[in-house]
């Protein structure tokens, strides 16, 4: 099973053994209260989702707006609980649903759906542009896991390259609905800022703070993770799309070499959930093959 648990949107997916979807639902996110209460929810979104579905639950991965340390997962004993960092909400869905449940950020799964469509995929960059900023890659097709929070961190840690904005202020939805205000635009959704009719100068200020610090982001993996690849997706896409060729061209300017930039058709909320399953689907595939390799060592010989 596979969750996209989005400030705005959640999603649950859930797939057989063979990676065969059963059924997804997506819904309006829970919103207040506390862990146990959230995982009630959630757990009640579970259910009603997988009720057709038939056997064990086997493994769930949920994919959450923010950074996910090692990609952790645990094993739901008393005596890892005692040792982890992860949240208590992960505590509260193993107890409620009996199943080993991971963590990892929504950029994270965002990209494992994306190498699970694309094999001939190596090094790869993804910048999430949602509610908040996250950041995913890859290298030799697989995901790069985080030994601390810290890792991924880019829009918290670089300046965008407009005044004092980091990239999260400019890159985020949040962060740009807070920055068109501020430049004029009273927008009641990050949406209206390409569906609706703005003020000129407004928007072209607010578009040219939104290209630096895009042209900011791709540069800054670029020169460290030099990837193939990098990928845009979230809400902020339509804004990629506009920008692409004017960023294209500063970077040519700057970069020896320019990745290829592209922004990935995603549905909001299902894409994520998508990778996400995919993880708990070779997680699940890859427990179940030990145990078949196990009690294949242990039998009498023959």
């Amino acid at each position: 099973m596979g969750i996209s648990f989005g400030a705005q949107t959640t999603c649950v997916l859930v797939t057989d053994l063979r990676g065969r979807e059963i059924r997804h639902l997506i819904v309006p996110s829970h919103e207040g209260g506390d862990a146990e209460t959230t995982a009630r929810w959630l757990a009640e979104l579970i259910a009603k989702t997988s009720d057709s579905a038939e056997g064990p639950l086997r493994q769930i991965v949920v994919g959450l707006p923010g950074r996910v340390p090692h990609g952790v997962r645990r094993s739901g004993t008393p005596e890892t609980r005692k040792s982890s960092i992860d949240s208590s909400l992960q505590n509260c869905l193993e107890d409620r649903l009996n199943a080993p449940v991971s963590l990892e950020s929504d950029a994270s799964a965002s990209l494992r759906g994306i190498l699970k469509d694309d094999a001939g995929i190596g090094n790869a960059a993804l910048f999430m542009l949602s509610t908040v900023l996250t950041f995913a890659s890859c290298t030799d097709h697989e995901i790069v896991q985080g030994r601390t929070p810290t890792f991924g961190d880019l829009g918290g840690v670089l300046y965008s390259g407009v005044g004092n904005e980091s990239l999260a202020g400019l890159l985020s939805t949040k962060g740009l609905l807070q920055f068109s205000k501020g430049r004029g635009l009273e927008l009641e959704g990050i949406e209206a800022l390409w569906s609706q009719p703005q003020e000129a100068a407004s928007r072209a200020e607010v578009m040219e703070a939104f290209t630096t610090a895009l042209v900011t982001a791709v540069g800054a993996v670029a020169v460290t993770l030099d990837p193939e690849s990098v990928y845009f997706v979230g809400r902020l896409s339509p804004l990629v799309v506009e920008v692409l060729p004017e960023a294209r061209r500063r970077l040519e300017q700057n970069l020896p070499v320019v990745p290829e930039i592209r922004v990935a058709p995603q549905v909001l909320g299902l894409s994520v959930a998508s990778g996400a399953a995919y993880a708990g689907l070779t997680l699940a595939q890859s427990r179940l093959r030990e145990s078949v390799l196990e009690a294949s060592r242990e039998g009498p010989s023959p």
